[in-house]
């Protein structure tokens, strides 16, 4: 019992000790954390001042996004007091609402991974002020880890000033660098107030300038933000004019003096408040353009949807903008002027320059087909009349025999009424051109002229195997007209319809009444019209090919003077071709007779008429001769001249033909025209020198163009002589003789030279 006793009252003295001790150790503990409560609530007050008087704002966020510190540099900036938004998401409160879902996940990713790719960096970001209106800032974020809770620290640096003067500076360095590069004032204006509206965040722009009296200022260039109540208000201003003192250029014109008008709303001088209200714009300003003499030459005019003139620097752009861009605007018009002075003697220059080389192309355009239409009025009637000559001369001869005699005139009779063609041409032109061209008018028949032109035409058809079609409307009535030169429009048409179609070609005519007038259409298969050469196809004397290698003869006469005929008669005429070798159609109208009896006394139906269409020198016996001609008749009278001078003619009409007959036969003489189709003379010739036994052999050349150019362009092409037509048969011998016995070829030489004929 005293044991138990005993070691209580031990129990007891030992929990007073312990009891002690431990308040003791209490009462020095809180002692010490008094002591450092008190030491931290000096820190904090310190960090606090240091904090509030710092020039940077400084912004405490807690884990939750919630504003837990907020200095006086803070409401400065943001415009929030200290007591508005501890406790409110920062999110809300000074991040524009675009970025606001973007700072909700980058805070998330932090609390969840420990990676913030912003902390502890300085970035350039947009805030928002109280008013809604953003802000640039600078912003460096420090996490700090508080107990159990994670916080964060922000240092905020407004750098609004510093991005404006940035702003300006580049906007002086940037207008000066548009003013040294380009050319024009037209290149310059949109660009300056492009960068300027853009640079300034200013929404549109106007370029004002002076017209030429001096008395108002017109609207030469907008620029506008891509809103379309903007581009409204800059329509409105291309509309308007101001004269000095009138509107906000009128009065920087006036006053010469940069103008800022903070609210266009209170302003009585604005007179474009409507369209402005509707495009947002509060504010506007307007500085002049001047030269170093201070004339006002134009006015720039910027819109902004703020009130804000945006510090006294952009006053100080201004003016130095309306200084730089004065004297460009001013030297740029000089140049203009100048420009023009020069374009307009530059103008009259090339329009004279233009007239004189118009004139000198149409003198040796005409100088061209001058010399064109000689060489072919020259060939055309060489040809014929060489053809006559030597078949009068063999006929006069009497050394034909009586079929010979025969072709001969025959020959003759249509060559004379070729010739008798040529020369009526000539003559109808000649009175087209005088103004001598009379017309006998009566009633007449078109359908039985067709007929008739076709009878004319039919066996030059049948010799080509031509199928002619016609197509002819009955009962058609009377033409006013003469009753020779309308059958002379159908013969033309429908033997140049003829003439240039190919073999196994056809030929169509057709005559329809459209209307009041009666419609005459000539459709060939044949080689077709160049597109090129169609405008030109009814003019005198010109034709498609006129070189010496065109295939169809002619003076290039006869459209011309078919037009003459038909307009001469109040009708027209016209030309089409789908292109060469595509054949053509020739399409005529003449106006139908309103009253008419077909007992008429003067009522002409065409009438068919019937038209019928051959000397001794030296000795040729035994040589054999290679004559080349393309015309036939030509060849043909040739061949007789030869043969009766005791020749062996070999007969060639083009150039292969010529070679082949060379090989198989190795004349000792070649005779051969110049002018033929595809292959001429100086190709023959050409090809002849090259060609075994060729180099040698003598050849004459026959040519309608009797020039000496001509002459001499022959000899030099190869040939031993020339002779122009029309040949002489005599003469033709003669040459061959005399080149034949002089010839160093082992031939067998003639039996010798006979007394040329005084027939020549």
């Amino acid at each position: 019992m005293d044991a138990v006793v005993t070691v209580l009252a031990l129990l007891v003295v030992v929990c007073i000790g312990l009891g002690i001790y431990f308040l003791r150790e209490r009462a020095q503990v809180e002692k010490k954390l008094k002591t450092q409560g008190d030491a931290l609530r000096v820190s904090e007050d310190r960090n606090r001042s240091f904090i509030e008087l710092a020039n940077d704002a400084f912004i405490g966020m807690d884990q939750s996004g919630n504003i837990s510190d907020w200095n006086r540099q803070a409401e400065k900036i943001f415009g929030w007091r200290r007591d508005e938004v501890i406790g409110k998401q920062l999110a809300d409160t000074v991040i524009p609402e675009k970025y606001r879902e973007s700072h909700r996940k980058g805070l998330a990713k932090y609390l969840a991974t420990g990676e913030g790719p912003i902390l502890n960096h300085r970035i350039e970001i947009t805030g928002m002020h109280k008013s809604g209106r953003e802000i640039p800032i600078e912003l460096t974020v420090y996490p700090i880890q508080h107990q159990d809770m994670k916080m964060f620290g922000s240092f905020i640096h407004d750098v609004t000033e510093e991005r404006r003067l940035e702003r300006i500076q580049m906007t002086r360095l940037k207008v000066a660098e548009i003013l040294s590069r380009v050319e024009t004032l037209h290149d310059a204006v949109p660009e300056l107030l492009r960068h300027i509206c853009e640079a300034m965040d200013w929404g549109a722009g106007n370029f004002w300038l002076k017209d030429s009296y001096d008395s108002e200022l017109h609207c030469i260039e907008t620029w506008a933000a891509n809103d379309p109540q903007m581009i409204r208000f800059q329509n409105r201003s291309k509309q308007t004019r101001f004269k000095r003192g009138q509107g906000l250029p009128g009065q920087v014109w006036q006053s010469g003096q940069f103008t800022w008008i903070k609210d266009l709303d209170l302003d009585g001088n604005f007179t474009r408040k409507k369209e402005a209200q509707e495009a947002g714009f509060k504010s506007g300003l307007a500085f002049p353009l001047k030269t170093s003499d201070d004339s006002v030459l134009g006015v720039m005019e910027f819109f902004s949807t703020g009130n804000d003139p945006d510090g006294l620097q952009i006053i100080d752009l201004v003016k130095d903008l309306g200084n730089y861009i004065g004297l460009f605007l001013h030297r740029k018009l000089a140049e203009e002027k100048l420009n023009r002075i020069y374009q307009e003697l530059e103008g009259k220059v090339k329009e004279r320059t233009k007239d004189l080389a118009e004139a000198y192309e149409q003198a040796q355009s005409a100088n061209r087909l001058k010399d064109e239409f000689l060489a072919t009025v020259s060939h055309e009637l060489r040809t014929p009349l060489g053809v006559i000559l030597g078949h009068s001369d063999m006929l006069l001869d009497g050394s034909l025999s009586r079929d010979e005699q025969i072709v001969s005139l025959q020959t003759i009779h249509r060559n004379a009424r070729a010739q008798l063609q040529i020369i009526s041409d000539l003559l109808d032109v000649s009175r087209i051109i005088t103004g001598k061209m009379q017309l006998v008018l009566g009633p007449v028949d078109l359908a039985s002229g067709i007929q008739l032109a076709i009878d004319s035409i039919r066996i030059a058809a049948s010799t080509k195997n031509i199928e002619i079609i016609a197509d002819i409307e009955p009962d058609m009535g009377p033409v006013r007209g003469d009753t020779n030169r309308l059958q002379q429009v159908l013969w033309n048409l429908l033997a140049n319809a003829v003439k240039f179609t190919p073999k196994n070609g056809k030929v169509t005519v057709a005559l329809k009444r459209i209307n009041s007038r009666a419609k005459i259409e000539v459709t060939d298969s044949g080689r077709g019209i160049d597109p090129a050469f169609l405008p030109y196809i009814f003019e005198r004397f010109r034709q498609e090919d006129a070189s010496t290698t065109r295939r169809f003869g002619g003076l290039g006469l006869g459209l011309a003077i078919v037009r003459h005929l038909v307009e001469a008669h109040g009708g027209t005429i016209d030309a089409s071709s789908p292109g060469v070798d595509r054949g053509s159609t020739f399409t005529v109208t003449l106006p139908l007779m309103a009253f008419w009896k077909e007992k008429d006394p003067h009522y002409v139906r065409y009438q068919p008429t019937r038209n019928d269409n051959n000397t001794e020198g030296a000795r040729l016996d035994g040589v054999k001769i290679l004559v080349v001609d393309d015309e036939a008749d030509t060849l043909t009278m040739l061949g007789l001249i030869m043969r009766r001078s005791g020749a062996t003619p070999f007969l060639a009409s083009s150039m292969q033909e010529a070679l082949q007959k060379f090989k198989d036969v190795e004349p000792e003489i070649v005779i051969s025209d110049i002018s033929m189709p595809e292959h001429d003379g100086y190709e023959l010739i050409q090809r002849l020198r090259e060609m075994p036994g060729g180099r040698d052999v003598p050849c004459v050349a026959l040519t309608a163009h009797a020039r000496e150019d001509e002459k001499r362009k022959v000899l030099e092409a190869g040939f031993n002589r020339h002779i122009s037509k029309p040949v002489e048969p005599a003469q033709l011998t003669e040459a061959v003789f005399e080149l034949v016995s002089t010839s160093p070829q082992p031939w067998k030489k003639p039996l010798g030279p006979t007394q040329l004929s005084d027939s020549l």
